[in-house]
C-alpha cells in the first residue's frame, strides 16, 4: 500500500509569524483554550480538551468522525526537528482509511516559514516525505503513465478515496474532509508523484521515499513508532542498481578486463624451458618409471604450459607426469590422456580424438625441477611415442573465465532479487504486471494446499 499525504494550500502570512509564541483561542464547544502554532493561517484545529474538530472561520466544532479510532501519534504537536537541512514544526497529524477498505496510515503536517508545508505519511514502517509541486508531469493517452519534464517514466500504482479517522493539531485546510473526488499515485521508485482531484481544480505533489532513521535523528524516537513491514511503495532496492543496469556493469566490466588479458597477453614472451621425447615399449614392465632431464626456473612466480605431441593411431595412451622440485622436494601431478581413431561409416569419414593437447600447472616457485613420467599403454601391441614441451611465462585465461561464470551469476541473482522485490512491492497496486503466485504454483502449476 503507498502512503498517502495532506493537501498543500496557501501559506498566507504564516512566514511572517513563526517561530513567534503560538496564538492561544478558545474552542466555541468546551470554552477551553487551545494554541495555534500556525496562527491565523490556521484554518481547522482539534480542541485539545473535548477533542472536537473546530472550523476557525465559522465558530463551530464538530465529531472527527462516526467511526473514530483510537491512535497514538508519534510526536506531540509543536516539536520540531531539521529534515534535509530544512527545520520544521510538526503542526498536524491525521489517521486515514481509504473507503471500502480497512487498512490506516498516518498522516503528519510539517510547517517552515521560508520552505512552506511539506508531509510526511507512514505506513507499515514505510515512510514518504511530500511537497506540492508547480512543474506537472504529463499525462499519457492510457493514463497508467505520467512522464516528468527529466523524461523519467512513472507508473499508476493507486487510485482512491479517503476517509479521516483521527486527528491532533492544526491545519491550513479542512483535514477532515478535503471533498477530494479522486487521488492517483504514479511511481518510480524512490520517488513518487500523486495527483488529487477537486471539483474544481488538480493539483499535484511529488515525493521521495525517507527512512525512518533519518526522521528519528529530526525528531527522535518514539515508542509509538511502527515496525517496518513488507516493501514501501517507493523504497529503493538494495545499492539500488535495477538487474538490467547491473547486467550492463557487468558486461562492461567484462569487456575492459578481456581487453587488459589481452593485452597482458600480448606484453608475455613465453619461453621454452624443456623439450624431450618419449619412447613407450609396449613390452616394458607396468608403472616403469622414465626421468627426463633436469632444467631451472627463475626466481619469481611461473605459469608452466605443457605441451603433448603424439603419433597415435587407433590408439590410446596415459601418462603420470609428474613436475619435482629438486631444490624443496615438492611435487606437482598431473594425468594426460590422448587418443586418436579414425574410420568409416555410412556417412563417410570420421574422427574421434586428438594428436595433441596441453595442461597447465600455475603458480610454480623458481628453482631447479625435473620431470617424471609413468605411461600407461593400450593391449595393442604397439610402440608409443610422446613428445613433450614445457613453455615458463605463459598467460593463463582461467581467473578471466572465472570472473565471467561470477559475473553471470551474481547477475542472475539480482534479477531474481530485483524481481522478487518488485513483486512484493507490486502487490499493494490494482495496476501490478507482476504474476503474484507462489514460486510453486508459477514453477510447477501447483497450489499451496
Amino acid at each position: 500500500m503507498l502512503l498517502h499525504i495532506l493537501t498543500i494550500h496557501s501559506l498566507d502570512n504564516s512566514a511572517k509569524i513563526w517561530p513567534n509564541a503560538p496564538k492561544k483561542v478558545e474552542c466555541p464547544s468546551c470554552s477551553k483554550g487551545n494554541q495555534l502554532y500556525l496562527h491565523d493561517a490556521a484554518t481547522h484545529y482539534v480542541c485539545v480538551h473535548c477533542k472536537l474538530f473546530v472550523n476557525v472561520s465559522e465558530k463551530k466544532a464538530e465529531k472527527i468522525s462516526s467511526k473514530s479510532q483510537k491512535v497514538d501519534f508519534l510526536w506531540p504537536i509543536g516539536k520540531t526537528g531539521q529534515i534535509r537541512g530544512i527545520t520544521y514544526q510538526l503542526t498536524g497529524a491525521v489517521l486515514r482509511k481509504e473507503k471500502g477498505a480497512s487498512y490506516t496510515w498516518m498522516e503528519y503536517c510539517l510547517f517552515n516559514p521560508l520552505h512552506g508545508y511539506v508531509y510526511l505519511s507512514e505506513y507499515t514502517g514505510n515512510w514518504i516525505l511530500l511537497k506540492e509541486t508547480s512543474i506537472y508531469p504529463q499525462v499519457k493517452i492510457n493514463n497508467h503513465t505520467i512522464e516528468d519534464a527529466e523524461g523519467n517514466s512513472y507508473q499508476l500504482f493507486l487510485r482512491y478515496q479517503t476517509d479521516c479517522l483521527n486527528a491532533i493539531g492544526e491545519f491550513p485546510y479542512n483535514a477532515v474532509d478535503e471533498n477530494v473526488k479522486l487521488i492517483k499515485e504514479y511511481i518510480n521508485p524512490p520517488v513518487m508523484y500523486m495527483l488529487k482531484e477537486y471539483p474544481s481544480e488538480t493539483i499535484w505533489f511529488k515525493g521521495e521515499h525517507i527512512s525512518f532513521k533519518e526522521i528519528k535523528e529530526a525528531f527522535g524516537d518514539s515508542e509509538f513508532a511502527p515496525p517496518k513491514i513488507g516493501k514501501g511503495s517507493i523504497e529503493p532496492q538494495f545499492l539500488g542498481i535495477e538487474y538490467k543496469s547491473f547486467a550492463i556493469y557487468a558486461a562492461l566490466t567484462i569487456l575492459i578486463m578481456g581487453v587488459f588479458t589481452l593485452l597482458f597477453e600480448n606484453s608475455l614472451e613465453p619461453k621454452k624451458v624443456f623439450h624431450q621425447s618419449y619412447y613407450f615399449n609396449c613390452n616394458d614392465s607396468a608403472n616403469k618409471v622414465y626421468v627426463g632431464e633436469g632444467f631451472k626456473l627463475d626466481k619469481g612466480i611461473n605459469n608452466l604450459e605443457l605441451f603433448f605431441h603424439t603419433k597415435l593411431e587407433q590408439n590410446w595412451v596415459e601418462a603420470e607426469i609428474t613436475l619435482i622440485n629438486d631444490d624443496l622436494d615438492e611435487e606437482y601431478t598431473l594425468t594426460k590422456e590422448l587418443y586418436y581413431y579414425s574410420g568409416y561409416d555410412d556417412e563417410g569419414s570420421w574422427t574421434d580424438g586428438t594428436n595433441e593437447s596441453s595442461e597447465i600447472f600455475n603458480n610454480i616457485p623458481a628453482g631447479n625441477y625435473h620431470i617424471q613420467v609413468i605411461p600407461y599403454l593400450s593391449p595393442n601391441p604397439m610402440n608409443v611415442s610422446l613428445d613433450l614441451e614445457i613453455y615458463r611465462g605463459v598467460a593463463v585465461r582461467s581467473n578471466f573465465y572465472y570472473l565471467i561464470g561470477l559475473l553471470i551469476i551474481l547477475v542472475y541473482l539480482q534479477y531474481l532479487r530485483y524481481m522478487s522485490f518488485e513483486r512484493k512491492r507490486w502487490s499493494n497496486s490494482n495496476y501490478s504486471t507482476y504474476d503474484h503466485r507462489s514460486w510453486f504454483e508459477r514453477n510447477l502449476g501447483g497450489s499451496d494446499e
